[in-house]
């Protein structure tokens, strides 16, 4: 296992990026897990689904601490290739946007005590935030790609 440093020069903010993806990975494959839980037993599928979205939430925090960072690879990206800041705000906001609809999640699973949540609707939501991050991430990928690994005069 790697170990996570919150500053230092490029190989380790590499460290810190393949971890945090490694945890973020294992959050959502538990998400996608709880998504299997059978809803009939109520009481099961609600603790499954809580936890596994709670999970995620941490996750994603970390995720976005790190890439933010003023150290980390959105800053380093809009550094290193000034046209790339759109993509980076993007990124930015892409955050924000997860961490809304996650909180959403949770506090629908938190309900009002009355009443638990609607299995069939938590899952749609949780479906919908799954292919949102998935689009988030890719396009993450494409913007390190084209900040760190990319030639401008070469073929690549």
């Amino acid at each position: 296992m790697t170990t996570e440093m919150e500053s230092g020069d490029g190989e380790r903010g590499s460290q810190v990026q393949v971890s945090g993806r490694d945890r973020l990975r294992a959050a959502r494959d538990a998400v996608e897990e709880a998504l299997l839980v059978p809803a009939a037993d109520t009481t099961t599928w609600h603790t499954t689904m809580s936890a596994a979205v709670q999970s995620l939430e941490t996750a994603f925090r970390r995720h976005r601490d790190v890439s933010e960072a003023p150290d980390g690879p959105l800053h380093r990206a809009e550094t290193l290739r000034p046209q790339l800041a759109r993509a980076a705000r993007t990124q930015r906001q892409e955050h924000e946007e997860i961490l809304r609809d996650v909180a959403s999640i949770l506090a629908t699973l938190a309900g009002s005590g009355v009443a638990p949540a609607d299995p069939d609707s938590v899952r749609w939501y949780v479906g919908r935030l799954q292919e949102s991050i998935r689009r988030h991430i890719a396009r993450g990928s494409d913007l390190l790609y084209e900040a760190f690994v990319r030639d401008e005069g070469g073929e690549g």
